[in-house]
């Protein structure tokens, strides 16, 4: 069983990195040979490598069922209910088993230490950056503009991207306490400024508020990390590099849903989005309960786009609140199972518990502007995450309870909460009082 461990961790790390790398830097038509082969492998290592783990445990998993359902409602719709446009099930297919396979090597990982699952992850994250300094390095030098078309979907897709590999190591640091996994995230932060995406600052923020839940206890920490997110918000706004790309609409953007923009700062992105929503809200309402079929949107929107760019308004008019409904169960019932679970006297299930929670806040808060239900793999991986941690977590009080460990470490919990909370400095004062007023004759054999 150990050698089989030993074997099957790098494998899976082999088979993330290639899905990965895949899914971050080829998915497009110039490299659209060297993804499939990346991607092909990953799946294939992964099935292959953890063909022992695809017992009864597996079949039923609730990340498994959701996966397939969702999947089938998709292309159930396409096939019968396509609006407009092509449907392209070959593709949806092919990420259907991209994700099941990020399902399985994450389940694995997960039960090893949390920096063996996210080495793949960091590792793509460099490897992304050069790819983006090879392609793109003359626009990075010149400044002024958005980069990031150059690998996988656009600049939106790569900032969330990187800022979900950024938000990992955050998690490794808070875990490892290795000091080199926070430097990671610091220079991750000035190439996804670069590539003009709000989206990616939003994972940004809450990477910060991960370092300030973590060190909550530790002022001197929490006022670090105070004065790191407000670092960024002077880069962002004051230097005129990265104000040209990002800052400015920011602001564009500030100013136009607060209805002071002028022609000058006037956000025609914040516009559309808002209008599209506006709209596709609109369309829903006419056919509310099973939604009007795949592409509906696309079918009747007066816009140039060919979706809603939110995907709440685009499960809404596709499947309706019946369809919409089931697609967000999983989120909500994640979200429950993680604020409820009882963390016992175990700093393992608390890591669990805080990036599982984390993942879903950060997919829920991003569907707000993008649509992820039809996108590419990576936009699945923050729920499959938080899947995976749970069924870590069960599996871990299993383990423990059949060592008859968990009501132990319940008892700790309980006798913790019970003990006067006292510092040491305190107790030191107490434990020098005592020695001095002792006895003479006893004092004199210390």
């Amino acid at each position: 069983m150990n050698r089989r461990r030993f074997l099957i961790k790098p494998v899976n790390q082999l088979a993330l990195t290639l899905l990965l790398v895949s899914n971050v830097c080829f998915y497009n038509e110039d490299y659209v040979i060297i993804y499939l082969i990346l991607s092909m492998t990953g799946i294939a290592l992964a099935f292959a490598g953890n063909i022992r783990s695809l017992s009864l445990k597996f079949r039923p998993s609730g990340c498994v069922f959701w996966l397939v359902t969702v999947y089938s409602l998709i292309l159930f719709y396409g096939f019968a209910f396509l609006q407009a446009g092509e449907f392209n099930w070959d593709a949806l297919l092919f990420r259907l088993g991209e994700e099941l396979a990020s399902f399985i090597i994450i389940r694995e990982l997960l039960k090893f230490k949390v920096k063996n699952l996210t080495k793949p992850f960091l590792l793509t994250g460099v490897f992304s950056v050069g790819m983006l300094i090879y392609e793109e390095g003359t626009s990075i030098l010149a400044g002024g503009m958005r980069v990031g078309d150059t690998l996988s979907g656009n600049s939106n897709t790569v900032a969330f991207n990187l800022g979900l590999i950024s938000l990992l190591a955050v998690w490794t640091f808070c875990t490892e306490h290795h000091f080199g996994y926070l430097l990671y995230f610091v220079l991750m932060m000035p190439f996804i400024f670069i590539t003009g995406s709000k989206k990616g600052l939003i994972v940004i923020a809450f990477g910060f508020i991960m370092l300030m839940y973590y060190y909550r206890k530790n002022t001197f920490l929490w006022f670090a990390v105070l004065i790191g997110a407000a670092a960024s918000i002077y880069v962002i706004f004051e230097v005129d590099y990265f104000y040209n790309i990002i800052g400015f609409r920011i602001e564009d953007m500030y100013y136009t849903l607060t209805g002071q923009a002028t022609r000058l700062n006037y956000s025609y992105s914040t516009t559309e989005r808002t209008y599209m929503i506006n709209e596709g809200f609109d369309f829903f309402l006419d056919k509310p309960i099973f939604g009007g079929g795949f592409n509906y949107f696309y079918s009747r929107t007066t816009t140039e786009w060919e979706y809603s760019h939110c995907n709440y308004i685009e499960l809404l008019c596709t499947f309706g609140i019946v369809g919409t409904g089931f697609y967000y169960s999983k989120h909500i019932g994640n979200l429950i199972k993680i604020v409820t679970t009882k963390t016992v006297h175990l700093q393992r299930i608390r890591d669990l518990k805080t990036i599982g929670l984390f993942m879903i806040l950060t997919t829920l808060s991003l569907d707000v502007t993008a649509v992820t239900f039809s996108a590419q793999m990576v936009w699945y991986l923050p729920i499959i995450f938080s899947s995976c941690c749970i069924d870590e977590i069960k599996r871990i009080k299993i383990e423990l309870k059949k060592e008859g460990k968990y009501e132990q470490a319940e008892n700790v919990k309980k006798a913790d909460k019970r003990r006067p909370k006292t510092n040491n400095n305190r107790r030191l004062q107490q434990l020098r009082s005592h020695r001095n007023h002792r006895h003479p004759s006893r004092r004199s054999l210390s």
